[in-house]
């Protein structure tokens, strides 16, 4: 009977130990106000800028940016190096939906400091703040009769 108690007792903890991992971020997350959670998000983004982590920058991508561009495409885009940068403003357009965000950072080419303004678009998804990197560039030759698929 002992043996039997200690063995229910063992699954009962590592049933509980199993669900407990099932706990996703965007539940832990629910607590926490957007317009605070938007700031921490841009402000790891920029840390990570900084750092040359881009691997981190890719992963808070919108999941439809990450369809488009592989993780090695966005990882060989070249890059400058950022040196300081300071967050301006962050402000939610659309309640659990569109932000913005506007970041001054500074840069040094060739020994020539630059000081630039990003502004970025942020996305609600699944919970969580996504960076929304569209692609700008278009091509000059097309003459938008073509069908694009």
């Amino acid at each position: 009977m002992n043996c039997r108690l200690k063995l229910m007792l063992c699954f009962a903890v590592a049933a509980l130990m199993f669900f407990s991992a099932c706990v996703t971020p965007s539940e832990v997350k629910k607590d926490v106000n957007p317009e605070d959670l938007l700031k921490q998000k841009v402000q790891a983004e920029w840390e990570a800028r900084v750092k040359k982590e881009m691997g981190v920058v890719y992963d808070m991508t919108t999941k439809a940016h990450q369809e488009k561009v592989s993780r090695d495409q966005f990882l060989q885009r070249p890059g400058i190096g950022i040196q300081k940068f300071m967050i301006k403003e962050i402000k939610i357009t659309e309640p659990g939906k569109k932000a913005e965000s506007s970041v001054e950072y500074s840069t040094n080419q060739m020994g020539i400091d630059f000081n630039f303004t990003s502004k970025e678009n942020w996305l609600w998804e699944h919970g969580d703040w996504r960076l929304d990197i569209s692609p700008k560039m278009t091509n000059p030759f097309e003459t938008g009769s073509e069908k694009k698929e």
